[in-house]
């Protein structure tokens, strides 16, 4: 179990640096998956489970990473899902990636579900349902309410030392900026996650926050 754990983590930092492929990814981790499931961690192996999802958003369009946001909440929703208190947040991220293919009324209803589960001592919750409601607004036209949602997912944010949570504001709320016709403060967001992506030698990221700003024209 430890060689296998070791060699999926191994596996994650040299596809987020770029080094190897999503075949090689899978492999890695299809193997600490079924061995944390037949040891009874059935947490684990989700967890495990969900860094091929952002696998997927690195390396996929829009459609792709919907189809694999759409599968973790059906998970998650299953009756006794160890992922169950994860539903809310990904109900968001669903929301997102709806709001991206043009599904807004689906778009709305995932975020209309996830408030109704979401801890209001949950930050990261209450941050990716503001976000998705943010794309939402945006979309239909209520700019002022998508910026006030933005606004005050950036408060909640302030003092968390979580890159993954604080880097995804930043990019989701660079799309919001976008629609709502922003495209300076759009690129202000993207600029910096390559930076910090690259200080970091995560090199896919960077590659995707590129891919983002040369979709900005």
């Amino acid at each position: 179990m430890r060689a296998a754990a070791a060699r999926a983590a191994r596996a994650r930092v040299e596809f987020r640096a770029g080094s190897i492929g999503f075949d090689e990814l899978r492999s890695a981790t299809d193997e600490e998956v079924a061995l944390l499931r037949q040891t009874g961690s059935a947490l684990g192996a989700l967890w495990s489970l969900g860094f091929q999802d952002v696998a997927t958003w690195l390396t996929s369009d829009d459609q792709a990473v919907e189809l694999v946001r759409r599968e973790r909440v059906r998970l998650f929703d299953a009756p006794g899902s160890a992922g169950g208190a994860f539903l809310a947040n990904s109900l968001g991220e669903w929301a997102i990636s709806l709001c991206r293919i043009g599904e807004i009324d689906a778009a709305r209803g995932a975020v209309e579900r996830g408030r109704g589960l979401a801890q209001d001592d949950d930050i990261a919750d209450q941050i990716m349902l503001d976000l998705a409601e943010a794309f939402v607004c945006a979309l239909t036209g209520e700019a002022d309410a998508a910026r006030a949602l933005v606004d005050r997912a950036g408060r909640n944010a302030e003092g968390i030392d979580m890159v993954p949570v604080t880097d995804e504001l930043d990019y989701e709320a660079a799309g919001i900026a976008a629609i709502l016709g922003d495209t300076s403060g759009a690129w202000a967001l993207l600029e910096g996650l390559v930076e910090r992506a690259e200080t970091l030698g995560l090199n896919r990221f960077a590659d995707r926050y590129r891919q983002a700003l040369g979709e900005l024209g």
